[in-house]
């Protein structure tokens, strides 16, 4: 499973959850601190985030930071269409006030079983909760408090995101995967 972010994959990865919750719209900070509570999990369980996203720690908690930029970029307008991901994204997205609404169907076409299995489980544990409770939940999670960025932001290194997950046993081997999926993303592409 690929340690590079793809945007394709991660607009399927968020209209999934976001049609867990049984609608086409959801909280755009509940659905970034879902994907991220996902991607813990899946390294929790498999030793490799879903969504090959880079995780910071920011004032109301951990997120994946290029799915955070592209819903911020969803959010002003002036900034639609200034890459091929942000384009890609807002075809899919649209924004109604804090909500992140589902625009057109992304398929599941990159998605596994065990993909949607570990978001379903996310979403029957913490979608019941609101943004502000899952910013309070993540709050706790050792990896932020390690690199509480203050008023700020930081990255979170994979390495504490493990140790917080007692998986130090598999930190060497993730970080060399990781290191090889992204040589191969460098000279192959997505």
């Amino acid at each position: 499973m690929p340690f590079h972010f793809n945007v394709r994959r991660a607009i399927q990865l968020a209209a999934f959850c976001i049609r867990q919750s049984e609608s086409d719209r959801m909280n755009s900070m509940k659905l970034i601190k879902l994907l991220y509570i996902a991607d813990r999990e899946s390294l929790r369980i498999a030793g490799y985030a879903l969504t090959g996203d880079a995780a910071f720690a920011l004032p109301h908690g951990p997120v994946l930071t290029r799915i955070y930029d592209l819903t911020k970029t969803s959010n002003d307008w002036a900034f639609l269409g200034e890459s091929p991901e942000e384009e890609l994204w807002c075809t899919h997205f649209t924004v109604d006030g804090y909500d992140l609404c589902i625009a057109k169907e992304p398929g599941e076409d990159r998605l596994s079983e065990y993909d949607k299995q570990v978001i379903s489980e996310v979403m029957h544990r913490y979608g019941q909760l609101d943004q502000f409770e899952l910013r309070d939940l993540t709050h706790e999670f050792a990896e932020w408090r390690n690199n509480d960025p203050g008023s700020s932001s930081r990255p979170i290194p994979l390495r504490d995101i493990l140790e917080a997950l007692g998986r130090q046993e598999a930190i060497e081997t993730v970080e060399q995967a990781q290191r090889e999926d992204q040589h191969f993303a460098n000279v192959f592409g997505n």
